[in-house]
């Protein structure tokens, strides 16, 4: 015999956070209410549109969904919505795609700008040579920026990785706990 979940069934579009964790803790507990079928139309329409759909729905179908089919199924029915017509239209809204582009965001795609002064950044990532510094500085590849103190050149960096770790949030006295992968 299944045990009920304690929390309100995730079902619901509410917004609170931890949306994604609370779904995969009510399918290990059992909710019966997230015992939903998997729409073959709609399966079908996510292969289709794979090659168009955000890099953060496709992480979360894809990569937090691995070897669990029913989160998978969750997450796919979730992504298109029927019309009365029979046809389907992608849904972004839902609370689980919206928390899934936070996630994404914040641990995949940080920018940083490295600034230092003129003869540092020459010497340090030239090796002195003026021409190839003129030549990045025509190429867009540093450019200068005014400081309070003096003129900085900088270049941007793109860093790419990943946060291992527990994020831990608090809504309305419950505290909602997700490992990271």
């Amino acid at each position: 015999m299944k045990k009920q979940s304690a929390g309100p069934s995730t079902t619901s579009a509410s917004a609170s956070p931890g949306f994604i964790n609370q779904t995969i803790e009510d399918l290990r507990s059992g909710d019966v209410a997230l015992n939903e079928k998997r729409d073959k139309g709609k399966g079908v329409r996510f292969v289709k549109d794979r090659d168009t759909l955000p890099p953060h729905v496709l992480h979360l179908i894809d990569k937090e969904s691995k070897g669990n089919r029913q989160f998978k199924s969750i997450a796919i029915n979730k992504l298109y919505e029927r019309q009365s017509d029979g046809s389907l239209r992608l849904c972004l809204s839902d609370p689980i795609f919206r928390e899934a582009q936070e996630l994404y965001t914040s641990t995949y795609s940080k920018q940083k700008e490295h600034s230092l002064p003129e003869t540092v950044m020459l010497a340090s990532h030239f090796g002195g040579n003026t021409r190839l510094f003129e030549e990045a500085a025509k190429k867009a590849e540093i450019f200068s920026s005014k400081g309070s103190d003096g003129t900085y050149w900088a270049f941007k960096t793109f860093e790419i990785g990943r946060k291992d770790g527990i994020m831990m949030v608090r809504t309305e006295g419950l505290t909602l706990m997700a490992e990271a992968p």
